[in-house]
């Protein structure tokens, strides 16, 4: 996926999880209403009321679902390509702005040490140390 392209597969797949916990309290909520409806307690309207409701989310969790099986097509479809699938847009660019901290002409990565490896946390710094000698920064 190129730079500025949003990972929709990975946004609907979360949406999907969400939705299909909350169309599970639909489904209990039908459950309920169906035996109650059986055993003769509540009337065909309220029946019908719960049944809508629950087809509703019902057909909201099947096409997102369809959704996220479409873009896994399309990822599996970008791997057979040999293209990188995932990613997001690096915060604070705007689609096909370039990568984030390049200058124009770009600049050159940061090679890691054995003391600092590349991904490493920053090293830490005392104040007593760093900043032993007046008007000096410190390495």
């Amino acid at each position: 996926m190129s730079l500025g392209e949003v990972d929709t597969l990975n946004l609907l797949t979360e949406k999907l999880d969400s939705l299909f916990t909350e169309s599970q309290s639909y489904y209990e909520s039908f459950l309920d209403m169906n035996n109650l409806y059986k055993n003769g307690k509540i009337g065909d309207k309220e029946f019908f009321i719960k049944l809508g409701d629950y087809v509703v989310a019902y057909s909201a969790l099947e096409f997102l679902s369809v959704k996220v099986v479409l873009e896994l097509k399309k990822t599996i479809d970008k791997m057979s390509k040999g293209q990188a699938p995932g990613g997001t847009q690096s915060p604070g660019l705007m689609p096909g702005m370039g990568s984030p901290g390049m200058m124009q002409g770009g600049m050159q990565p940061r090679v890691g040490t054995s003391d600092n490896p590349v991904g490493g946390p920053p090293g830490i710094v005392s104040a007593n140390q760093g900043f032993s000698e007046l008007g000096t920064l410190p390495s």
